[in-house]
């Protein structure tokens, strides 16, 4: 028995003709019949009465109409489902994401995703980049968004547009403020407000590395996980910071922004994505495509 040799049997029962039936099924009619006698043999009895003017069903035959049909119905949801989850249609993406993310790219790449994907469910968790790494390790996660150069072995994809440079924030009111052009010497004698080392050791590293070729180590009063907590500490005036110059942005209105000289040569970073190249669900290649990475 199986769903095909089972829809034989729903026609037959509408059409009430095995020669009609077995040309709309484009069949010989033996086979037709053939199909009709090993289904009566698996349900334990006769399901159609034939005689040379006209056939009808038994009762076992009508009995059986709805719970052949919900049989059919149900394999072909299933199918249909099957189908989805091979195309990316349906499904769960799991996500995590740097805060930085979700002032540039998550609000433009996620509404692009659901308008395509509407079917799938997208679960996302806010991590810092070194989270993300061991959660994709753990298998917890299928998609990592994380800040680059990344301190880890596992190879990354910049995701492209979203390049970015660490600036200085200082509180409103700072002497530095609004000094038309500042390097990161410049910093030197004001308290930081920096990065947990070991929670976001990309970022940690790009600024420790920066002001060591400026000739001093950060005076570092206050430490963060997150730039948006950092961004508030330094509107609360803890200290100064370096933080990407796009979230920087989004907090204009509350802190001072200011690029720094050095910015293009050591203070560059930017967001990458990470993932297991072994998973081969395809909402994860679909989600690659929305960000323009297209490396599996």
């Amino acid at each position: 028995m199986n769903a095909r040799h089972l829809k034989h049997f729903l026609l037959l029962a509408e059409t009430l003709h095995f020669g009609r039936t077995a040309k709309k099924l484009k069949i010989s009619q033996p086979t037709l019949t053939f199909v009709i006698k090993n289904l009566e043999l698996e349900f334990g009895g006769p399901l159609f009465i034939r005689s040379t003017k006209r056939t009808q069903l038994t009762e076992r035959g009508m009995l059986m109409l709805n719970p052949v049909r919900r049989v059919v119905d149900a394999l072909e949801d299933a199918l249909l489902t099957s189908a989805s989850l091979t195309s990316g249609e349906t499904g769960i993406l799991t996500i995590a994401f740097p805060s930085g993310a979700a002032h540039h790219l998550l609000p433009q790449v996620l509404p692009q995703f659901a308008s395509k994907y509407p079917n799938v469910n997208l679960q996302l968790q806010e991590s810092t980049s070194s989270e993300t790494v061991d959660l994709l390790d753990a298998g917890s996660i299928d998609i990592g968004i994380i800040h680059y150069p990344i301190v880890s072995n596992r190879p990354y994809f910049p995701i492209p547009g979203e390049e970015d440079e660490l600036v200085a924030v200082f509180p409103k009111g700072h002497p530095l403020a609004t000094k038309e052009q500042i390097k990161l010497v410049d910093l030197a004698g004001y308290p930081f407000v920096g990065f947990e080392k070991s929670q976001a050791m990309s970022l940690e590293a790009v600024i420790s590395f920066a002001c060591q070729q400026a000739g001093f180590t950060p005076r570092v009063v206050q430490q963060a996980r997150q730039i948006d907590t950092i961004i508030n500490l330094v509107h609360s005036g803890v200290g100064v910071a370096l933080v990407p110059k796009a979230c920087a942005e989004t907090y204009k209105h509350v802190i001072a922004v200011q690029p720094l000289v050095e910015s293009s040569r050591v203070l560059h970073i930017g967001l990458a994505t990470i993932f297991d190249e072994n998973n081969e669900k395809a909402t994860v290649k679909n989600f690659l495509k929305i960000i323009g990475v297209e490396e599996i």
